[in-house]
């Protein structure tokens, strides 16, 4: 069928098109069918974001081939991206790769390595591992197979493992923290074969079907700690002068601690702090993100640390309105946070400690937006007892409206407005946690009632960040 055919089924019945007005059309089509394709492209690039061997960083490497959906084959490079259906292959077994994909999840590929990655249909990535050594850290939903046995996945560090002998592959599946699911080609009369790995588990499959579970060993720390700490220092050595050899021991200390522990905030804090004194500032962020979630809400001091180092982090990604927003939470949290000395306890080097004083601080008042620097945003159409709290709010007499308030904010009757000014009012008085839970409470409610303006909206969505 030609274009005109085309048209003359989808136009409305009887709207024709000329020649001129079809060759027009034809052009407006297909210039949106390409912009189509590149966003498509951009939402589902995987890029190569470092290359270790033989105990350098490496830009590109003909040592590992990806052969790509048409056939043609070519070596990889920092930053290349791949597709669906890209193949690599690493035969000598003496490169490691890190991939890292849209939402932040990260492979880790070593060994003699053969991988496929497949269309992601809903998860951040999804990559077949044929052989060899993958290691993947998923705050986003990143999935490994091998073969017919997947892993279903949420937020979690796990490794699969491929090795072949005579009587058939063998494949090893662990999971360090969080908790996954493995879905096994063997049929029963509810389906495939499913069972559920948690932290600190393994279990080896021989040809799909033999499967003995067992507890990780320390060999296994070991392995996945080394290929986590090699990858670190190839990132490092492209942003600063370093000696690869002591990066590499520190780092695998670092990991190995935080494997053998994964529930300690502490080491993962340690971990993120040497990541941003090497400027590894997305891995920095990830182990501080579950540090937060780790560290009891009543550690203000260690909440601080956190907010800092993630501070720092953010800056050196190039995102000064994060760092800003952290840093101010830190000084909120605790304002001695910033003192010289304590930045030098906690082993922040010369050159990040100066990157923190790049950030030009403005003195907040707690009756302001922190990131906006201008009072909280008051909703229109309120009631008189709505009215009265905001004009409370607005001269600052937080205490009294606490009292006007009364308790607990949930298990009541309210409306998005109320839910906000109660976030408002906690978060002047630093109690963070109701402040958290007023401001979720608000956002919740404001999705059925629409009584949250987009300012007012927006504003709920800052405290529930800054009181995290």
């Amino acid at each position: 069928m030609n274009f005109n055919g085309l048209c003359y089924l989808l136009l409305p019945k009887g709207v024709r098109l000329n020649t001129h007005s079809s060759a027009l059309v034809c052009r407006i089509i297909l210039v949106i069918a390409s912009i189509l394709c590149v966003v498509m492209a951009a939402d589902a690039q995987v890029r190569v974001t470092a290359i270790w061997k033989d105990g350098q960083s490496l830009k590109k490497t003909e040592d590992v081939r990806c052969r790509h959906d048409n056939w043609v084959e070519e070596g990889i490079s920092v930053d290349m991206v791949l597709k669906p259906f890209d193949q690599l292959t690493s035969p000598s077994g003496l490169v490691y790769i890190e991939l890292t994909a849209p939402n932040g999840s990260v492979f880790k590929g070593s060994d003699k390595l053969a991988i496929m990655l497949l269309p992601p249909e809903g998860a951040d990535v999804v990559i077949n591992v044929f052989s060899g050594n993958g290691d993947m850290q998923s705050a986003g939903g990143g999935v490994m197979t091998s073969g017919e046995v997947g892993l279903i996945v949420v937020k979690t560090e796990y490794s699969v493992r491929v090795r072949h002998t005579d009587a058939g592959p063998v494949r090893e599946f662990l999971t360090f923290e969080g908790e996954v699911q493995i879905s096994q080609p063997v049929l029963t009369r509810a389906g495939r074969l499913k069972q559920t790995l948690t932290a600190g588990e393994k279990v080896v499959l021989e040809n799909n079907v033999n499967s003995v579970r067992t507890k990780i060993q320390p060999e296994d720390i070991a392995k996945s700690a080394a290929v986590y700490a090699y990858l670190d220092t190839a990132k490092a050595a492209q942003r600063r002068k370093i000696n690869p050899q002591e990066t590499f021991d520190t780092l695998l200390k670092r990991y190995t601690a935080v494997f053998e522990d994964p529930k300690n905030g502490e080491k993962r804090i340690e971990l993120a702090i040497d990541q941003v004194n090497l400027e590894v500032n997305a891995d920095a962020v990830y182990q501080l993100k579950k540090a937060e979630q780790l560290t009891p809400v009543g550690e203000i001091k260690t909440h601080a640390r956190i907010a800092i180092t993630k501070g720092i982090a953010f800056y050196q990604a190039g995102n000064p309105a994060a760092a800003q927003t952290e840093v101010q939470k830190a000084r909120d949290l605790d304002a001695s946070v910033l003192d010289e000395q304590n930045l030098r306890s906690f082993r922040l080097d010369d050159k990040t400690r100066q990157q923190i004083f790049q950030l030009k601080f403005t003195p907040v008042s707690p009756g302001e937006d922190p990131v906006t620097l201008r009072s909280w945003p008051i909703p229109a159409r309120l009631s008189p007892d709505q009215t009265e709290i905001f004009r409370m709010i607005a001269a600052r007499k937080y205490e009294a409206a606490s009292q006007l308030i009364g308790g607990p904010v949930v298990n009541r009757t309210l409306t998005s407005v109320d839910a906000y000014a109660y976030a408002i009012i906690y978060y002047a008085l630093k109690d963070m946690q109701k402040a958290r839970d007023a401001a979720a409470y608000a956002l919740r409610l404001s999705l059925s009632d629409k009584q949250l303006s987009k300012e007012a909206n927006d504003a709920a969505k800052r405290i529930l960040e800054l009181a995290r």
